[in-house]
């Protein structure tokens, strides 16, 4: 091959490389070009959901978010629920539960334990048995009996307001958002484990404070001067803080968009 030859095919090697190039740079910044609206909208969608997040966990005190749950209120309807059962098994002294603040309509919503529910809940089907046959006897119960039935007392069923189920509503419907970045709802998620755990605190709490209301409520006067404080402050004490895991979120979200960068440019 003579050099006319070697420069021929060299200059169509080059020549192509140069098309190829040039091809793959304008594939590139078409491409660039086609997608960067749709980036732009995605972003703004994502910015809007990321404000929902900030607005729930920034700057916010411990107790402001402890209110969102409504957990003082949580505290107050199954403390109230516990002595009412107290009540009735050692005074026989029952109250409509219609007129109770843990009714139905305030607290739509019940988490049973897993122990409470196969104990106490009846399947509801057509093979119920009939108790019109079982006698009832309504002679005065010994104390000793009383007692003896409210030491095998379980608090198992835990009433939720319906303002700590409308947050946690809004919350799901944030993390079922697709934009939302994995490790943020990893995040919230764990916030939530940290929720679930304080109302399961306050479930065991009751049923183990129940244990001593015979010795602090012997008679009904007694029962009737009762407070709550001396369960409440155990409460306060054995709750988990919610505020470090959620200005954990909110740094996220705030590193996520790097704010601070964009202030000081």
């Amino acid at each position: 091959m003579d050099w006319l030859e070697i420069v021929k095919v060299s200059f169509q090697i080059v020549f192509w490389l140069i098309i190829s190039i040039v091809t793959i740079l304008t594939y590139r910044r078409a491409r660039r070009t086609i997608l960067q609206p749709i980036r732009t909208e995605v972003f703004k969608l994502q910015l809007e959901e990321m404000a929902k997040v900030l607005k729930i966990f920034s700057g916010k005190t411990e107790i402001e978010l402890r209110d969102d749950y409504s957990f003082e209120k949580i505290f107050y309807v199954n403390a109230c629920r516990m002595y009412d059962d107290y009540a009735e098994i050692f005074f026989d002294i029952k109250n409509d539960p219609k007129g109770r603040p843990y009714n139905r309509n305030e607290c739509p919503v019940s988490m049973f334990s897993k122990e409470y529910a196969e104990e106490n809940l009846i399947l509801m089907d057509s093979h119920l048995k009939d108790d019109s046959s079982i006698e009832q006897n309504n002679e005065p119960i010994d104390l000793r009996v009383r007692a003896a039935r409210w030491h095998k007392y379980a608090y198992g069923e835990l009433h939720i307001p319906k303002e700590f189920s409308d947050f946690e509503k809004n919350l799901n419907d944030l993390l079922e958002n697709p934009l939302l970045p994995l490790q943020l709802v990893t995040q919230i998620q764990s916030y939530q484990y940290l929720v679930a755990e304080n109302l399961t605190m306050i479930g065991k709490l009751l049923e183990e404070k129940a244990q001593e209301m015979d010795d602090k409520y012997p008679t009904v006067e007694k029962l009737q001067q009762s407070s709550y404080d001396w369960i409440h402050t155990l409460y306060v004490e054995r709750f988990k803080t919610l505020k470090p895991t959620a200005d954990q979120i909110a740094l996220y979200v705030r590193s996520y968009f790097k704010t601070d960068e964009l202030m000081n440019e």
